[in-house]
């Protein structure tokens, strides 16, 4: 869960699930303060594992672009990912 925080440094940022070459395809924002992070943990490596096995069992290939971790802000006690900065964009 995103919301219930009241500063930016208790916003979280964990890695979802496998690229087929390696590195997480995504970054979940939380609420350190709302979220269960052992469950949240648990969840992620889960799925992190069968993607893993779906990759390999289906030779999956992948573009293995590398996911940066997004910077975080809080926005009316939601935790979101920042927009990256204007002079970075394409």
């Amino acid at each position: 869960m995103a919301e219930g925080c009241t500063d930016v440094s208790q916003c979280r940022t964990a890695p979802v699930g496998a690229q087929a070459c390696g590195g997480p395809r995504d970054y979940v924002v939380y609420c350190s303060e709302t979220t269960d992070e052992n469950a949240l943990q648990r969840a992620l490596k889960r799925l992190e594992q069968r993607e893993e096995r779906f990759n390999r069992q289906c030779d999956v290939v992948s573009i293995c672009i590398f996911v940066a971790e997004p910077r975080l802000e809080l926005v009316g006690g939601v935790c979101q990912a920042a927009a990256p900065p204007a002079d970075t964009l394409p």
